[in-house]
């Protein structure tokens, strides 16, 4: 086998690599101008940024069904974890990206537009829940229970799935060319089916254990010690071990 480090970085490579193919194949397939669209460039600028958008949460949405054999290729699954916020948080910036380039034309109302406002603002209102209690000021009025935030952080498949319904409601011009839609379609069944394996059927393979946090220390910059208290059984474990 080989070393941890040198297949530790192959899973975040992976996933830029997936993101540049999408933009690769826009380019290569892309749609042409027939002149029907006045603001064709800005319409295919935001496209382009929006399906990455879709590609990047549904590698997190992957990510966060923890699979056990991705783990050596992103350094254990803590790094792995690492790799799902930043997927997401890269999803988060070029949302906003997505939102300030495609046109709005006054009187061109598409039944798409709402979802797109509402995919935004929830995927928004999630992600940045998880970001606050990291921000000085903000976080103190933001910090609530792990188990509380966790229910809540599920809600952000639902507004992928919402994501993708407005993708597909604005009469886009990814739907006239064949190869980056099919890519596209590819990612949103990955990411949804992800999402509904993470709420609805992990939990009948995947054991899991009840603890409380019953004192954290802070021994030293880097380092903070976590006395966990267990509910009803806890976990089998050798000391040392991950």
């Amino acid at each position: 086998m080989k070393p941890l480090h040198a297949e530790k970085n192959l899973g975040n490579i992976a996933i830029v690599a997936l993101a540049v193919a999408n933009i690769l194949l826009w380019l290569i397939f892309s749609p042409i101008n027939d002149g029907s669209r006045a603001n064709f460039t800005r319409q295919l600028a935001g496209e382009m940024i929006g399906s990455t958008v879709i590609i990047l949460l549904a590698c997190s949405l992957f990510l966060a069904t923890r699979p056990r054999f991705l783990e050596l290729y992103f350094g254990g699954l803590d790094q792995m974890y690492q790799s799902h916020k930043k997927a997401s948080m890269s999803a988060l910036l070029l949302i906003v990206v997505h939102f300030l380039s495609v046109p709005l034309n006054a009187g061109d109302f598409k039944p798409g537009q709402p979802l797109g406002m509402l995919a935004m603002a929830g995927i928004l209102v999630f992600v940045l829940l998880t970001i606050a209690p990291r921000i000085p000021v903000i976080g103190r009025y933001t910090r609530f229970a792990y188990h509380k935030w966790r229910r809540s952080h599920r809600f952000i498949g639902i507004f992928f799935i919402i994501g993708f319904a407005h993708a597909m409601q604005v009469e886009p011009l990814v739907s006239s060319t064949t190869i980056p839609f099919l890519y596209l379609q590819i990612f949103f069944f990955i990411g949804t089916l992800s999402y509904l394996y993470a709420v609805l059927i992990s939990k009948a393979f995947k054991k899991s254990y009840s603890y409380v946090v019953e004192e954290v220390q802070r021994l030293n910059g880097t380092t903070t010690e976590v006395t966990l208290k267990p509910g009803e059984k806890q976990v089998a474990f050798r000391a040392g071990q991950f």
